[in-house]
């Protein structure tokens, strides 16, 4: 226990000097962005489980282990086969969808929130973005019987869970309470803060385990190096990209009328609009959180293949590209615009 808590202490340095940084380019609630960092903090509790039983059946239940027969579906070319891993992709994705759901309403219930008035406010933003959470289970499902026959078995689990990831985190943001987003940088500051819990928890576990092995001081100390640095700040700009998306799709009224106005073409948010009869907004806003969580997802993904190869050389330039822009998002005066300033901005 004391061996914990002074890894705790010692990872807990670089995750407040990147948020004391990343606070100083823009700064929003301050007590939201604790809450925040502790549901971070949480968030990693399914990826866990993941990592834990991905290839075994959870609780005994062989046939909902998503990747068991995958090779065989590959290999065969069934249909049938790859339905029921599609469903059983959107079984666990749902279930991560659960545990967010439940995890950020507590959070708002223990900051004084009525729990119905909480619970109505969730329920709703499932109803306003249908094809977002139905969908995305699918989505993964086909990520994952894609990869798999490009890559080998331990880069593949590396890949998806970095999109698994982007998915969880995208799901705290999502059922975050948004009336304390004023302006699309508020959205991409508390994406920041969930990415720095999460690998506040996800370093304590790998510097842990190194310990377990390496007994160096000098190895140690690069090993605390690279991870305050490395995936850390990884984690971050996947994460404000996201949230930057997230906070476009948050002010889609605005956003997408004037667009309409001023003559702006979305022809497939257009073709959905006459098809299923849904508002262009609505759609507008869906696209962007489906575009976010895509981006999110493709580059964290690469991120970890070239992490997982080793390949230094092609991570660290990755890396300064995604912080310049993310501190280019953060300093835009669009980014900035609360929502009826945003309008004028806009018009």
């Amino acid at each position: 226990m004391k061996n914990i808590f002074c890894i705790s202490v010692l990872m807990l340095v670089p995750i407040l000097a990147w948020g004391y940084f990343f606070f100083q380019q823009h700064k929003s609630n301050y007590h939201f962005l604790i809450t925040t960092f502790f549901a971070g903090m949480l968030s990693i509790i399914p990826i866990k489980i993941y990592e834990r039983y991905w290839d075994k059946g959870i609780f005994y239940l062989e046939h909902l282990n998503l990747f068991k027969y995958l090779d065989s579906i590959v290999l065969g070319h069934s249909g049938s086969e790859l339905l029921v891993f599609l469903f059983a992709s959107l079984i666990v994705s749902l279930g991560i969808f659960g545990f967010c759901f439940l995890l950020m309403s507590f959070f708002e219930i223990m900051s004084g929130d009525n729990s119905l008035q909480v619970f109505e406010k969730k329920a709703k933003k499932i109803i306003e973005a249908p094809f977002l959470f139905v969908s995305i289970g699918v989505l993964i499902g086909l990520m994952a019987f894609a990869l798999n026959s490009v890559f080998p078995e331990t880069i593949w689990f590396f890949i998806m869970v970095g999109i698994l990831e982007e998915f969880v985190k995208h799901l705290i943001m999502r059922f975050c309470d948004d009336e304390k987003i004023q302006c699309v940088a508020d959205s991409i500051q508390y994406s920041i803060v969930i990415a720095l819990g999460f690998s506040f928890v996800e370093n304590i576990i790998y510097f842990q385990k190194y310990l377990e092995i390496h007994h160096s001081f000098t190895q140690i100390g690069l090993f605390f190096v690279l991870r305050s640095l490395v995936p850390v700040l990884g984690h971050v700009c996947f994460s404000a990209i996201l949230g930057y998306f997230y906070g476009i799709a948050h002010f889609s009224d605005q956003i997408y009328g004037t667009s309409v106005q001023a003559r702006k073409q979305h022809p497939i948010i257009e073709f959905f609009h006459k098809l299923l009869h849904v508002k262009g907004a609505t759609l507008f806003h869906e696209e962007k959180l489906m575009e976010g969580l895509i981006v999110a997802m493709l580059i964290h993904a690469l991120f970890n293949y070239a992490l997982e190869q080793g390949n230094l050389s092609f991570v660290l330039p990755m890396l300064a590209v995604l912080l310049t822009t993310v501190l280019h998002l953060l300093h835009s005066r669009f980014n900035r615009q609360n929502a009826g300033r945003l309008f004028n901005y806009i018009s």
